[in-house]
């Protein structure tokens, strides 16, 4: 394999590489987006009327 081979197969290998990193860190970008904001919204419930719900208008 001629040096300038080496250095297309490296740099392809390398590119490779960067991509995965880069999907993977949106991914958990995305994930910890997705998951943050659950406690907020468990907490911020609106109350809850006393006596429940009934159907009868």
């Amino acid at each position: 394999m001629s040096p300038e081979q080496s250095y297309g197969y490296l740099n392809r290998l390398v590119n490779q590489q960067a991509f995965t990193i880069a999907a993977f860190d949106r991914i958990q970008t995305s994930a910890i987006l997705l998951v943050l904001p659950v406690p907020l919204i468990w907490v911020a419930r609106p109350a809850r009327k006393p006596g429940g719900y009934s159907g009868a208008r």
